[in-house]
């Protein structure tokens, strides 16, 4: 998988990995304030009685009242003030349009410690306080590297994008290491990004890209809306240099007209991983109208709850809002791509309308990490509308080993299994509608089994006295049969009744026994003592 990063941060999703190459949340925003004071009301991600400034207080305006040189300049006075005096900024309205730089809130690429923001809190109205950056090559608005202790709340961020042969421009990207950060309520709307042949640059709306981070890689809360982004929310992480980290990642998302919703990998391991290997990553995502919702390459122990909503058809959704395809590469319309994840639990519900799959699940190159490249120790559940061009379900293998010691649950909705999924050496369990598979199970006390009506006990299978036992309970009749024995076409062909005589269809007619008994049967009563023997004759006499 490549995996590129750079200073600005803007490098690429998922790659292809070789598999086939080919609303917002109606939270109230704050009431508007144009001059310094304390907050009247508390907030999520800002403490009440805490001081803040206006940004126009140190000079900036909106929508191009001033220069970009000066609008930069105020902003990073009143940033600069945030960390001397610990006050919060708020965005009373407007577009803040600071040109090819990301905003002041930043360190130099490689810092040696993240930089402690005081807790800061940058907050504004809602969609109407907008963050953006103008550029021929790219540039990210938020670039957050090596930060700690910074909150940001009730804005919006977008990017224009003069030239195409560059690189796209990201919403927020962090790189670097990071800590205690939250996003809260953040609309990104139109991110763009430059297809590179093998990889989408640019136009994420949340991007944690930390594969690289020699600093802590730790807790951060986001709640965003991404609107046309290339992606809405990604994790990158680097296999082996996360195994110390203390990652706590919670997002909430609204991904529409997006490339990808979520996305979550890392490149080819470098060295050995456990088995336990955790990330820490739990998201919960609404997908409208996305090409793909949910894509794990790499993933270890993260927790994605993903509801698919799609009204448009399968070519619109391959389209970004320039009117070009999304990734010349990849023009695939799917629910879920899971190529190797571990220790994971995935679910992904709703209705994808036209698609080519509705899910995709498998391994990829497992590279020097002494596992198995396929996805394993996994709970994955589908439940998925939609109209399937391709397959339902599909296996896939990339160099991996498909889909094992998991668990999967398909609704009759989504549609078929793959047989490869039910493979002894898989070890899969799985459900598709009423039925199951279960390898190797365990039971601990009785059977019970039910009429039609799904109450009524008919039949129970029990442990009795180091053996098995089987209890008839829908009559106490003599000549009801505990256990019946049926031929290939379901006729009964032996039985044990309740009085403990045996039917069976093995008794030919005969009118004489010939020749010396050559052995005898022993029979044994209702309490297992020997009442006496069946004699066994050589030959008989046909009536």
């Amino acid at each position: 998988m490549a995996f590129e990063n750079n200073p600005k941060a803007r490098r690429g999703v998922l790659s292809i990995l070789g598999l086939g190459m080919g609303a917002a949340f109606g939270i109230p925003y704050s009431n508007a304030m144009s001059h310094s004071g304390t907050a009247s009301r508390g907030a999520e991600g800002r403490e009440a009685s805490r001081q803040f400034r206006s940004f126009e207080e140190f000079g900036a305006r909106p929508d191009g009242a001033i220069s970009q040189s000066e609008l930069r300049s105020a902003l990073e006075r009143a940033w600069s003030s945030a960390l001397e005096r610990g006050h919060d900024l708020y965005h009373p309205g407007g577009v803040y349009d600071i040109g090819d730089r990301s905003f002041p809130w930043h360190q130099p690429p490689r810092p040696k410690a993240l930089l402690d923001c005081k807790n800061v809190t940058i907050f504004g109205n809602g969609p109407s306080s907008i963050f953006k950056t103008t550029s021929d090559d790219g540039a990210d608005v938020f670039q957050l590297n090596g930060l700690k202790n910074l909150h940001f709340r009730n804005l919006a961020l977008t990017a224009d994008l003069t030239g195409f042969k560059g690189s796209g421009s990201n919403g927020i990207s962090i790189t670097d290491g990071y800590d205690n950060i939250t996003l809260l309520d953040i609309w990104c709307d139109t991110l763009p990004s430059v297809d590179k042949g093998h990889y989408i640059d640019g136009g994420k709306a949340l991007t944690l890209q930390c594969n690289n981070a020699s600093l802590e890689v730790g807790s951060l809360t986001a709640r965003i809306f991404a609107k046309g982004c290339a992606q809405g929310f990604g994790f990158e992480a680097g296999l082996v240099r996360f195994l110390d980290r203390k990652v706590a990642v919670e997002v909430e998302i609204v991904a529409e007209d997006c490339f990808v919703a979520v996305s979550i990998g890392g490149p080819d391991p470098t060295a050995p991983l456990p088995e336990d290997l955790q990330w820490g990553v739990r998201v919960k995502a609404q997908a409208i109208n996305c090409q793909r919702d949910v894509w794990l390459a790499r993933a270890f122990g993260v927790d994605v709850d993903c509801q698919t909503i799609s009204t448009k058809t399968a070519g619109a959704r391959r389209t970004s809002p320039t009117g070009k395809a999304w990734f010349a590469a990849d023009s695939i319309v799917d629910a879920l791509l899971c190529a190797y994840a571990k220790n994971s639990r995935i679910h992904v519900s709703g209705n994808k309308g036209e698609c080519d799959y509705k899910a995709r699940i498998g391994g990829a190159t497992a590279g020097n990490g002494m596992q198995l490249g396929a996805s394993t120790n996994c709970d994955i559940f589908l439940d998925l509308g939609g109209r399937h061009s391709r397959e339902a379900v599909a296996e896939v293998d990339s160099g991996g080993n498909s889909l094992s010691f998991s668990t999967i649950s398909v609704t009759p909705t989504t549609g078929k299994i793959p047989e490869g999924f039910y493979l002894p050496v898989r070890d899969n369990l799985i459900f598709h509608g009423s039925r199951a598979r279960l390898p190797q199970p365990s039971v601990s006390g009785p059977i019970t089994l039910v009429d039609r009506d799904g109450r009524t006990p008919i039949a129970e299978l029990k442990l009795f006295d180091g053996g098995i036992a089987i209890r008839q309970l829908a009559g106490s009749g003599g000549d009801k049969s505990v256990l019946t024995v049926l031929n290939d076409k379901g006729m009964p062909v032996a039985a044990f009744r309740n009085d403990g005589a045996m039917m069976n269809n093995s008794i030919v007619a005969a009118s004489a026994t010939l020749g010396e008994v050559v052995g005898v049967k022993p029979e044994y009563d209702s309490h297992n003592n020997l009442r006496g023997y069946s004699p066994l004759y050589r030959g008989y006499k046909p009536r």
